[in-house]
């Protein structure tokens, strides 16, 4: 019969009334034992292995939080073009017809017709024929006057160039220099965001590892407390021990049975959180990678990096863009409420003229150019108003970001001592899978050399194994440690 491993429910029942009935077993023991439980095997066994850098680049790929970010970056880029379109002087194109019907021809220094009569009636009272024609002649110019005939059917085009010459200067400039550094802000976040969900989908693949690895821990443990039973039942049989003995090892054997269905359910858990996270919503396993890469940390002293920190984090120059945009619409805004001064060119040919008197019905081109000057009372009062609007907001924005920093240098405080500790702890966890190596080799030569017992072999056996998980779970924290560390810094995970 081929005696396994000690399972760690069974090794605490304890198995020494197991010790006088197995000896005999203790040569094909140590033959067997050659044959031991492999944790980072177990760790790859999937359909696909997945490493941290993988995991990082496909959550980064797949996350919709980032698409929202691209949103709002074109956005933001749509608000440069609007605000450099303003730059451009602006261009009137008019045309106009009308019809214009209900009134007579008039005539101007037509006099009263009644009058004329009387006037031509004395002069022909005049006795002297030359003064009588001058005074006749005189009577039918006047009669006659000048007819004013306005075209019925009007035409007119018209073009007009203006150049808000104090606006560009004082509003439209500012407002450009604004919207370009609300792209930054935009592009900071998104920038932010990607590095929030890198950690997040490392966390999420460190948590999936240290799931599988214990799920393989509590099947092998299973699995020796069932081999355990056959055992137990064959010596029951034998007469060697008891009824009790057989109801304590099948507790041990429930115990082990709920442990590897928990195990199991964190791995299922664990896998859906780490599918959402890469945007895979496969229900297979992943093989883990077994030597799980460090990212690595950035050098320097606490100091150096809590400067870096607040210089570099992509939400803090966030909002420093973001507070730099509002001053620009602070400037635009108060440029309300100044005169403005203009330059313009127009060109028009209109059929009548409106500047031809008497009109004539003609097409004729006219042109001006000209400056205006205008302010209002008003637009200074609302402009006022909205700066100061403006202003409270900057400092809002200020008061977040000093907050903001202070948070920065919480974390980063935490992530520094999170990965020194947990270097330490890797350490300590190193130095006690090697005692524990050495401890179950010695077992071994003892058991071959005919000394010692199998339970000793297996004890050693299981302190290996638990030594082994430890091991993962602290070069586990630590890789969440070091980024933790890196994000805080502001360096990106994939750098």
């Amino acid at each position: 019969m081929r005696l396994s491993h000690l399972s760690i429910p069974m090794f605490c029942l304890g198995v020494a009334w197991l010790t006088p009935h197995i000896a005999v077993a203790q040569a094909d023991a140590v033959s067997a034992s050659t044959t031991r439980f492999d944790l980072s095997a177990r760790l790859g066994e999937g359909e696909r292995a997945l490493d941290a850098r993988d995991v990082v680049r496909m959550a980064v790929e797949h996350s919709p939080r980032v698409e929202i970010t691209r949103v709002s970056i074109a956005a933001a880029e749509a608000g440069v073009r609007r605000a450099t379109a303003a730059l451009v002087p602006r261009l009137d194109l008019t045309a106009r017809y009308a019809h214009i019907d209900g009134f007579p021809d008039g005539r101007i220094g037509g006099g009263d017709p009644a009058a004329l009569d009387a006037a031509r009636a004395l002069a022909m009272t005049v006795s002297d024929p030359s003064a009588r024609a001058l005074f006749l002649g005189t009577i039918d110019a006047q009669a006659a006057g000048t007819i004013i005939r306005i075209p019925r059917d009007q035409f007119g085009f018209a073009a007009r160039l203006s150049v808000p010459l104090s606006d560009i200067l004082l509003a439209v400039l500012p407002a450009l220099h604004g919207a370009e550094a609300r792209v930054r802000a935009e592009e900071l976040r998104a920038d932010a965001t990607r590095r929030d969900i890198e950690l997040a989908a490392l966390e999420a693949y460190y948590r999936y590892a240290e799931a599988r690895g214990v799920l393989a821990v509590a099947t092998e443990a299973r699995d020796r407390v069932a081999e355990r039973v056959d055992m137990v039942s064959a010596l029951l049989r034998g007469g060697y021990l008891t009824p009790p003995d057989q109801s304590a090892i099948e507790a041990a054997l429930a115990q082990a049975n709920e442990g590897m269905a928990r195990a199991e359910g964190a791995v299922a858990l664990a896998r859906v959180a780490l599918g959402v996270a890469i945007g895979d919503r496969d229900r297979a396993l992943w093989a883990v990678e077994s030597a799980l890469v460090s990212l690595g940390v950035p050098s320097g002293s606490i100091e150096e990096l809590e400067e870096r920190a607040i210089a570099d984090r992509p939400e803090l120059a966030a909002l420093r863009e973001s507070i730099r945009a509002q001053r620009e619409v602070r400037t635009a805004t108060e440029a309300g409420g100044y005169p403005h001064i203009g330059l313009y060119l127009a060109g028009d040919i209109s059929n009548p003229s409106p500047r031809i008197i008497p009109p004539r019905d003609e097409f004729t081109p006219t042109w001006e150019v000209g400056a205006t000057f205008s302010w209002s009372p008003n637009d200074l009062a609302t402009s006022i108003v909205a700066t100061e609007e403006i202003d409270a907001s900057v400092a809002r924005a200020e008061a977040e970001g000093l907050l903001i920093e202070d948070q920065v240098r919480l974390e980063l405080r935490q992530a520094y001592e999170g990965a020194n500790a947990a270097r330490a702890a890797l350490e300590a966890v190193t130095i006690t899978l090697s005692s524990a190596e050495i401890a179950y080799e010695a077992r071994r030569a003892q058991l071959a050399g005919g000394e010692g017992l199998l339970d000793d072999l297996e004890a050693a056996d299981l302190r290996v194994t638990d030594a082994r998980l430890s091991e993962l779970r602290a070069r586990l924290e630590l890789g969440v440690a070091e980024a933790r560390l890196r994000h805080a810094v502001g360096a990106s995970l994939l750098e």
